[in-house]
């Protein structure tokens, strides 16, 4: 089976407190767009799950994402298995949610290719457990994110469908990120609180948002914990905004939204 799993970005992350295992509590508004990793899963019936990927930064052990959501729904010992293979288009680093999108791609293709008839509800439950963000991907679109992000409610994006996602060549911790939010005496007023603690790491992270508010962005922020930088636009942006980033940056992408 070959399934998309499509990246994210972030129209508003806000934090709102923090539980007592130490998750903070979000409230988010999250939104997929037409950037996305390709995966190819085929059956074995070893029981083995195999696991490889074009990108050598990624890991294909255990602490994959895609192989832990592969054993959330078919545990070690069964001998129904897989082999994936992942193709890397979307950035990691980046606040765009690669990862989880691959673990709620391998939940619903393997829900299918295993007739297990699991309801999305059922695999949302499933993949809080796996990752905060996977229970949005396997709902998309555009989507209102509390508690952990596990909490879903649909959403509008008033910005437009045309999207740009520039990647600095830096990439940042989100653990560490959220560590330093926390350390904020006085908290930032932006649409994603995370950025200004981002930003000070990774300065590119503003010099981008400007460049696309003054290119015509209805909206610009960073992602998640950074460090990509998005642009919405009401209408196909121009071809010399995207040459004039693209002099400073080569991970850029002009995608749309998706549905």
């Amino acid at each position: 089976m070959l399934i998309r799993a499509y990246a994210k970005i972030n129209i508003g992350l806000d934090i709102v407190g923090r539980r007592e295992d130490g998750y903070h509590l979000l409230d988010m508004v999250m939104q997929t767009v037409d950037l996305y990793d390709e995966l190819e899963i085929t059956t074995r019936d070893d029981g083995k799950v195999h696991l490889s990927c074009d990108r050598p930064d990624v890991p294909t052990d255990d602490s994959n994402l895609a192989v832990r959501a592969f054993r959330a729904l078919i545990p070690a010992g069964d001998p129904r298995g897989a082999d994936i293979v992942i193709k890397k288009n979307i950035p990691s680093q980046a606040g765009l949610g690669g990862g989880s999108s691959d673990a709620a791609a391998v939940l619903k293709a393997v829900n299918e290719m295993y007739g297990l008839g699991k309801s999305d509800k059922e695999l949302e439950n499933i993949g809080v457990k796996i990752g905060a963000d996977v229970p949005f991907f396997i709902r998309g679109g555009c989507q209102r994110c509390e508690g952990i992000g596990e909490i879903l409610s649909p959403a509008e994006n008033p910005y437009g469908e045309y999207v740009i996602i520039v990647k600095p060549d830096a990439g940042v911790s989100t653990k560490e990120i959220y560590m330093a939010y926390d350390r904020l005496e006085e908290k930032p007023e932006l649409a994603n609180v995370l950025e200004a603690v981002t930003a000070a790491a990774c300065p590119e992270i503003t010099e981008i948002k400007h460049h696309l508010l003054s290119g015509g962005a209805a909206f610009a922020s960073m992602s998640g914990s950074g460090t990509a930088v998005f642009g919405i636009f009401r209408e196909m942006p121009s071809d010399l905004l995207i040459s004039t980033i693209k002099r400073d940056y080569q991970n850029i992408f002009v995608v749309k939204i998706t549905k």
